[in-house]
């Protein structure tokens, strides 16, 4: 049995591998596929695969569709389903949610007083995750989410270690709390606030960490108030959990074809939570939802961009071009105008994040931030280096945010924008406006990169 939690729109299917094991190099024996809709529409399945690739054979599967709540009754009923499946498996019952916001006032090293190189270590029970390292700060903005199942959530615990990439890793800080905590907490959420960060080498001095923690139970089937919107950077979506055991079979004569394949075109894209076969590529879903986009309507990828004079968020300029000779893919970022603001007194510091998803997801880029400005000039450039395929098969996704101290978390997303890069065409460089789009949603689609040109930087 594995368990995993799904984060992107990158997939709608599982893709399942089956290697024949030896010592030196596993033989490749077949591949399936199952679409994730399928698995939704059902809440659980056991059925056989039919092998691709090879002449015959088959894969048994068993999945299991779980949903996330808030509600606390939810706990014992996955207790009770936990206690029936496999008894040598210890399943999760919860997921916690920790979004690290940043440190503040980390300590310098004693004898040359250098600034460290930080990264937090987020760790419960058996199960750890890291963030990014920043090199010579005391006060990182991680903007980090970890995303952490939990078999016993009541007697379990979160601790944090930030440490000290110059220093061999060294334990430079620490913050402990018992999973308990947060569930007994009303809603199971324990808002953004600061908490003092201790240390094993003596007491510091004002040294803390912000942090927002959540916790949602496992729900077997659908549940429609389960949703991830207690976490700062986390689109609103309906998740889900499956728990998979596989059994291959090459000589079954009467094997069952795969599971049909449901084509759906729908507004909302679900995050989920899965637990199942290891993966060959990530695994999302799209939210079954009771008002589904026919034909006729808006589907996730569109060909123009909304109209720049009517958008509420602004819009921005960005130039695309492709290096063929270097491989490499170059993003410049020129300038925003008429950002939304996101406070009534004071003007923004807006800055640009930038990334390609999937597979580039974690290599974050951004730009310098403006100060007290809508209208702000960055002219900065980005690259990538990929095969132009690889290229192709990506999203550039851009966000623009607040840098501001003086505006809540909640506060400083101020646009977002998606641009397909399946038509790139290396012959050609693309600077262009696009309009920017509501914060963390799928807003109006993903756009094509434009075709139409400006000849100047104006």
């Amino acid at each position: 049995i594995f368990e995993f939690v799904v984060e992107q729109c990158e997939s709608d299917s599982i893709e399942f591998e089956v290697y024949d094991k030896y010592h030196v190099t596993d033989d490749f024996i077949g591949r399936a596929q199952l679409r994730l809709n399928t698995l939704v529409d059902n809440d659980d399945i056991n059925t056989w695969l039919t092998l691709q690739d090879v002449k015959q054979g088959s894969l048994n599967v068993s999945l299991q569709y779980f949903s996330l709540s808030k509600q606390k009754s939810a706990l014992e009923i996955i207790e009770r389903k936990n206690n029936v499946m496999i008894k040598r498996e210890k399943l999760s019952k919860a997921l916690l949610v920790c979004y690290i916001d940043r440190c503040l006032n980390l300590p310098r090293s004693k004898k040359k007083h250098r600034e460290p190189n930080p990264f937090c270590r987020v760790k419960v029970e058996g199960t750890e995750t890291k963030t990014q390292t920043f090199e010579s700060q005391t006060n990182p903005q991680f903007e980090h989410i970890s995303q952490i199942l939990c078999a016993n959530p009541l007697y379990e615990k979160l601790k944090i270690d930030v440490c000290n990439a110059q220093r061999k890793d060294e334990v430079i800080a620490y913050f402990e709390m018992p999973i308990k905590q947060i569930y007994d907490t009303d809603t199971m959420t324990i808002d953004t606030q600061s908490y003092p960060l201790k240390s094993v080498s003596g007491p510091l001095d004002k040294t803390e960490i912000i942090l927002r923690l959540s916790l949602f139970i496992l729900s077997p089937g659908h549940s429609s108030e389960s949703r991830l919107s207690s976490s700062p950077q986390t689109p609103s979506a309906m998740p889900s959990t499956s728990r998979t055991t596989t059994r291959p079979d090459t000589n079954r004569n009467n094997m069952q074809d795969s599971l049909p394949q449901p084509s759906l075109k729908e507004d909302n894209v679900s995050k989920s939570i899965a637990s199942g076969v290891q993966l060959h590529s990530p695994i999302v879903h799209r939210s079954i939802s009771e008002n589904r986009i026919t034909t006729d309507e808006k589907t996730l990828i569109i060909v123009d961009d909304p109209d720049l004079k009517s958008t509420k968020f602004g819009t921005i300029k960005i130039g695309i071009r492709y290096l063929i000779h270097s491989s490499v893919l170059s993003v410049t970022v020129y300038a925003c105008k008429e950002l939304m603001n996101v406070h009534q007194r004071n003007l923004p510091d807006p800055y640009v994040r930038l990334y390609l998803i999937p597979d580039f997801k974690h290599d974050k880029k951004k730009t310098k931030s403006i100060h007290d400005t809508l209208n702000p000039t960055y002219d900065a450039l980005f690259e990538w280096q990929a095969s132009l395929a690889k290229i192709r098969r990506q999203r550039l996704y851009l966000s623009i945010r607040n840098n501001s101290p003086l505006f809540k978390q909640e506060r400083t997303y101020m646009g977002d924008l998606q641009i397909d890069l399946s038509n790139m065409d290396p012959e050609k460089k693309s600077i262009a406006w696009y309009a920017l789009q509501q914060s963390n949603t799928s807003g109006g689609g993903i756009i094509k990169v434009k075709d139409d040109t400006l000849e100047s930087n104006e």
